[in-house]
């Protein structure tokens, strides 16, 4: 195999190139009764590579709570691999009532 080209594993498949970040996040479910604690390591316009801090099988589809900018935003999960998921953003991130330093 020549050493230069990439394997097919390696080509990134992004229209948009995704910025480094290290974001506390919280997957929400159950309509806000729930919630997953978790990291966002990279993000674009639109969507994110998350972390998670425990084992967890993400549903198709949850909102996900950023903590630094108290916002909710619709997420859909695109591919799961271990504690790392994929998500696509599904709408605009909107405010959330709760403070983010309260536990849900």
């Amino acid at each position: 195999m020549d050493a230069e080209r990439p394997r097919e594993t390696e080509v990134e498949k992004r229209r948009d190139q995704r910025m480094r970040t290290l974001k506390a996040c919280k997957i929400v479910l159950n309509h806000e009764h729930s919630t997953i604690d978790c990291r966002m390591r990279n993000r674009n316009p639109v969507g994110a590579k998350l972390l998670l801090d425990q084992p967890f099988i993400a549903p198709d589809g949850f909102e996900l709570l950023i903590e630094s900018t108290a916002t909710l935003v619709p997420v859909r999960r695109v591919w799961q691999k271990g504690y790392e998921i994929g998500v696509h953003f599904e709408g605009a991130e909107r405010p959330t009532i709760r403070k983010t330093s309260r536990r849900y």
